[in-house]
């Protein structure tokens, strides 16, 4: 992390943002601008914990579950997780993109940039999602040679491929979202999503409770996780569609 630091730095430093003059003159912190960008970014932030942290208390409460069943949702999550980078990507393109043309009062290539991006993100999804279809097996015997655990990870890995086109949209869509600079309805969205359906859903399942049993076990909690997924992408790219034809 440091030297990322160091490296982003130098390139701030000796890159063509020198023809903004950033450090030409010394100027004394303005509260206005910086409560502004406080305003603008604390959602932001708000909304990627609300996601990740509700991946980590399932993966808490599946430690109940033993070893087994811990390993298997690790692979799966972690072969998520790499494939997720790409749209990811496509996210914080969109949001340069379509600030840029905000800020140029061109909401039609604004709407357009949105919506490449997402578009790109759902070929990304379809290609990933059969990628890990048809070769779940051999990745998740890079992980362990462990029969019930292996199992039990081809299995999650189906969620993958099924929450691929939703977790792919919705991070896509949330870049575009903040080059509107809508960021806190992002974070209702995510509240609604992850904490008020997915986390309950998966608790609910997982465990077994109100006699639901068809996927007690960590498979419920993975179904938990699509529905705050699928739930969160519709809303998500509904908001972006009245935002950008509004």
């Amino acid at each position: 992390m440091t030297l990322e630091l160091i490296a982003l730095m130098l390139v701030v430093a000796f890159s063509r943002m020198n023809i903004a003059g950033l450090f030409a003159r010394f100027s004394w912190p303005d509260t206005s601008e910086i409560w502004r960008l406080v305003r603008l970014g604390a959602p932001i932030g708000a909304t990627m914990f609300l996601e990740f942290s509700m991946f980590s208390v399932v993966t808490l409460l599946i430690g109940r579950m033993g070893v087994e069943a811990v390993a298997a949702h690790q692979i799966a999550g972690n072969v998520g997780g790499m494939t997720f980078m790409v749209p990811l990507a496509l996210g914080m393109a969109a949001s340069i993109r379509v600030g840029f043309n905000v800020g140029a009062n061109n909401i039609p290539a604004a709407r357009r940039s949105g919506w490449v991006a997402i578009g790109v993100a759902l070929v990304f999804a379809l290609i990933a999602a059969v990628l890990v279809f048809f070769l779940r097996e051999p990745i998740a015997s890079l992980y362990s040679t462990e029969v019930p655990v292996l199992m039990l990870a081809v299995d999650l890995l189906l969620f993958v491929v099924l929450y691929q086109f939703f977790d792919d949209a919705q991070v896509a869509t949330i870049g575009a979202l903040r080059g509107f600079k809508d960021t806190r309805t992002p974070m209702w969205i995510a509240i609604i999503s992850y904490w008020a359906i997915g986390l309950p859903v998966g608790v609910t399942l997982g465990f077994g409770w109100l006699g639901f049993e068809a996927f007690i076990g960590v498979r419920g909690f993975w179904v938990g996780l699509t529905a705050g997924l699928v739930v969160a992408s519709i809303f998500l790219v509904a908001r972006f569609r009245w935002l950008s034809h509004a």
